[in-house]
């Protein structure tokens, strides 16, 4: 899994893309090696939010990043971050969303 992932890793701060185009920092809280994707969270006023990213959109936020992952998850050159997001497994809400179990936050 830590190949795969290359320099992300749970509890690393990235900067991430809301559903309303806001770009801001949030934690890695899991890995989805399956999915290729990450979930990351943060706290908006006093509710922690979260949003699974996939690998690609993440390094095309965090260019730093890029550099030290496997060829296999490095962007496109003509890719952009797409506004398409994933449901949260946990809680099947989808989007962003108020996260109602234990977290990092």
């Amino acid at each position: 899994m830590a190949q795969q992932f290359g320099r992300l890793k749970v509890g690393l701060i990235v900067k991430i893309q809301r559903s309303n185009g806001i770009i801001q920092d949030a934690s890695i809280t899991e890995l989805f090696t399956d999915k290729s994707s990450v979930r990351a969270e943060w706290l908006e006023d006093t509710l922690c939010k979260a949003k699974e990213i996939d690998i690609e959109s993440l390094l095309l936020l965090n260019p730093q990043l890029v550099e030290k992952m496997p060829p296999s998850h490095l962007p496109r050159r003509n890719s952009r971050v797409p506004r398409r997001e994933s449901a949260l497994p946990r809680n099947g809400v989808g989007k962003e969303s108020e996260l109602n179990f234990t977290s990092k936050c």
